[in-house]
C-alpha cells in the first residue's frame, strides 16, 4: 500500500488540519522544521547555533552592529518505496533579518524564519467509480504553505564575556491544500477540484544566554516556550494546542589554531501541538532530540580574504511521524545530516557569502523502515551585509 504515501492522500474531507499522509516522509503532518538555522550554522551540523547571531534561536547571541543578512536554501528530494521513487524539489527562503544596536549595551534583532513547512505535491493515478462505472483518472495533490517565526530579540551586553537576551514571537502562517481529479475522457466526465485554507497562530517568548569563560570557549544556552496555538479556517477556530517548548545548549572551542569545533544538544516538545489534529486522525507527534557537531576550519587566503571551510553532521527526530500503510500506526522519523559549506569575506569585509550543503536520510523507526526512505540535498546561501 505504498501508493499512498506517494501518492499523498491529503484529506478525507475538507478542513482537516493535517495531512493523513503525504508525498514525502520530511512533511508529514504540520510540516518540516528547517531549524531556524544560518547557513554557516547549517554547514557545521548546527553544532553552533546558540552562538550563533544569524540563527533565530538564542536571543542573546547578536551582533553589536547594524547588519542585514537573508537566506535561500532549495531542496532536492527523492522519495524510495518497493513500488518505485518520486523527485521533489522545493525552495525556501527561511531567514532575513536585522541586528540594529539601541545604545552602547543594548542590540536589538528582527527576524523572520521557517518554524514549520509544508510546500510539496504529488500526482498519482488511480481509478473512480462514478455512478456504477469505473474510469480512469488522475490525481493532483498539493499543499502550499507553513508556519512563521517573527521575532524581535533584545541582547543585552553584560561584559566582554557574557550577554544576555529575551525575544518576542509572534508564530503566524497558513496551509492551502488543493485535491484536483482529472480524468482523459474530458468529453463524458469533467474534472473536480477542492481547496481547503487553514491558518495558524501562537505567541512565544524566549530568552538565553551567551558565556565566555576564556577567550578559546564559548557557551550559549536558550529557552522558549509559548501559549496556545490556533487553527482557523476562515473565523472558526477549529483546534488549539500548546506552542512546543524548545530548548538547546552549545559548546564551542577554538583553542587550537586555525580551528573552531562546536557541538549542540537541543530538545523539542513537539508533542505538543498533538491536539491540533483532526477528530479521529491517527497523525502522532513525537518529541525529538536534535544533536549537532561541526568544525570550522581556517582555509585558503585569496589577496586579503581568508575562507572559512566547514564539516557537520547532525542526528534529530523529525515532529510527525509517517505509517507503513493506511490505517497503520505511525512511526517516528529520523533524519541524519552530513553537511559542508564555505565562507567568503566580500567587499572590504563589511559583507560575507555563506555556502553550505548538506545530504539528509530519513527513515521511519519499526516496520515502516522496510516501506520508505527518503533522501534529500538542502543547499543553502546566505548573505550578510554591514552597511
Amino acid at each position: 500500500m505504498t501508493r499512498y504515501i506517494l501518492a499523498g492522500l491529503l484529506l478525507v474531507a475538507l478542513g482537516t488540519t493535517e495531512a493523513e499522509a503525504q508525498g514525502n516522509l520530511s512533511t508529514q503532518g504540520f510540516g518540516y522544521p528547517p531549524g531556524q538555522l544560518s547557513t554557516s550554522s547549517m554547514a557545521v551540523g548546527g553544532g553552533s547555533a546558540e552562538l550563533d547571531p544569524a540563527s533565530a534561536l538564542n536571543p542573546a547571541a547578536l551582533w553589536r552592529a547594524t547588519v542585514l543578512f537573508m537566506q535561500y536554501e532549495p531542496e532536492l528530494r527523492t522519495v524510495k518505496t518497493a513500488s518505485g521513487s518520486a523527485r521533489t524539489t522545493t525552495a525556501r527562503f527561511p531567514m532575513v533579518g536585522i541586528s540594529v544596536p539601541l545604545v552602547r549595551r543594548l542590540t536589538a534583532q528582527i527576524s523572520a524564519s521557517t518554524f514549520l513547512d509544508r510546500t510539496w505535491n504529488s500526482v498519482s493515478e488511480t481509478q473512480q467509480n462514478i455512478g456504477g462505472t469505473v474510469v480512469d483518472a488522475i490525481e493532483f495533490f498539493s499543499s502550499n504553505g507553513g508556519i512563521t517565526d517573527f521575532r524581535l530579540a533584545l541582547a543585552y551586553n553584560a561584559s566582554p564575556r557574557f550577554q544576555l537576551g529575551v525575544a518576542g514571537h509572534v508564530f503566524s502562517g497558513e496551509n492551502r491544500i488543493t485535491i484536483e481529479h482529472r480524468f482523459p475522457d474530458t468529453v463524458t466526465f469533467s474534472g473536480t477540484t477542492q481547496r481547503s485554507d487553514i491558518s495558524y497562530g501562537a505567541l512565544g517568548a524566549s530568552g538565553g544566554v551567551v558565556w565566555r569563560p576564556s577567550s578559546a570557549l564559548g557557551l550559549g544556552a536558550s529557552v522558549r516556550v509559548g501559549g496556545d496555538m490556533e487553527t482557523q479556517a476562515g473565523d472558526s477556530v477549529i483546534s488549539s494546542a500548546k506552542l512546543p517548548m524548545r530548548y538547546g545548549v552549545t559548546v564551542a572551542y577554538s583553542g587550537i589554531s586555525g580551528l573552531g569545533l562546536s557541538a549542540r544538544a537541543g530538545f523539542d516538545e513537539w508533542s505538543a501541538m498533538e491536539p491540533l489534529r483532526r477528530t479521529g486522525s491517527d497523525m502522532r507527534a513525537f518529541d525529538s532530540w536534535d544533536y549537532g557537531v561541526g568544525a570550522d576550519v581556517e582555509g585558503p587566503t585569496i589577496g586579503r580574504r581568508t575562507i572559512a571551510l566547514r564539516l557537520g553532521a547532525r542526528y534529530r527526530g523529525l515532529p510527525f511521524g509517517a505509517a507503513a500503510s493506511p490505517g497503520a500506526e505511525p512511526s517516528r522519523v529520523n533524519e541524519l545530516a552530513l553537511s559542508g559549506g564555505f565562507g567568503i569575506p566580500l567587499g572590504v569585509g563589511r559583507s560575507q557569502l555563506d555556502v553550505g550543503v548538506a545530504r539528509a536520510t530519513r527513515k521511519p523507526d519499526g516496520a515502516a523502515a522496510n516501506s520508505v526512505k527518503e533522501s534529500a540535498y538542502i543547499f543553502s546561501f546566505g548573505v550578510r551585509v554591514r552597511p
